[in-house]
């Protein structure tokens, strides 16, 4: 099992969800966050505020689904420009369903 967590431009979050929902995913958590790249330094962006708005999305799947899942994201998110943003894929050790105790790949879904 994996999460993959996706910072990108507010305005692609509703492209992105309708096809990942096209591809079967389940599930799919984001927020609204501020932050800034490797473009500025640190000090600078916190003193001018100058921090861009993304979407954080928050995806736990199976491994087999990451690859769909990450085109489904680039399709959406990249335009060629900086500030399409980035995606990471992180190993998921233990899931459980609250709800139903279900365990492992099959609390992704219950």
């Amino acid at each position: 099992m994996r999460l993959i967590i996706a910072y990108i431009p507010p305005d692609h979050l509703e492209p992105m969800i309708r096809l990942l929902t096209e591809r079967g995913v389940h599930g799919v958590s984001f927020h609204e966050v501020r932050g800034f790249g490797h473009e500025q330094p640190i000090e600078q962006a916190l003193h001018s505020r100058e921090m861009r708005r993304s979407a954080r999305i928050e995806i736990a799947c199976p491994s087999d689904e990451v690859g769909g899942i990450l085109d489904a994201i680039y399709s959406a998110a990249h335009t060629g420009q900086r500030g399409d943003g980035k995606v990471m894929v992180l190993p998921i050790e233990h899931a459980m369903s609250l709800s139903t105790g279900a365990i492992g790949r099959t609390a992704l879904i219950s």
